[in-house]
């Protein structure tokens, strides 16, 4: 059965940052699989099953990026959002991520209308 709005991964190691955000997203609609563990996400992450996939970037077992990088070599299609409650350094993104919108970084704390806005936003083209 097709979702009306995109399916969403989401993966958080602070647990009542993923709670909230999962929560907040389903109460608009979208179907959302939250993990707090980035190996078990990663280990459940399925090929073309996600629109989006919502990480944060500094998480113990594993940064944002490493699983971005994994879950990209199965599945080239899924739209990327980082989340992060630090400065986001544009050169060295674009040198680790060539192709990357810039505006795939979202800043903690964030209110879900507009992490909404912001997910619902066609990719910025490079």
């Amino acid at each position: 059965m097709p979702f009306d709005k995109p399916r969403i991964l989401l993966v958080d190691d602070e647990k009542d940052i993923l709670y909230v955000l999962q929560k907040g997203l389903e109460l608009k609609g979208f179907h959302v699989d939250g993990f707090a563990d980035p190996i078990e996400a990663a280990a459940q992450f399925a090929p073309f099953r996600y629109d989006i996939v919502i990480s944060d970037i500094r998480m113990p077992q594993m940064t944002g990026f490493d699983l971005y990088r994994m879950l990209r070599k199965q599945d080239n299609r899924f739209k990327i959002f980082f989340l992060t409650a630090f400065e986001v350094h544009e050169q060295e993104v674009k040198l680790a991520f060539p192709n990357l919108p810039l505006n795939s970084f979202i800043h903690k704390p964030i209110g879900i209308d507009d992490l909404v806005r912001l997910i619902e936003t066609p990719k910025q083209r490079q």
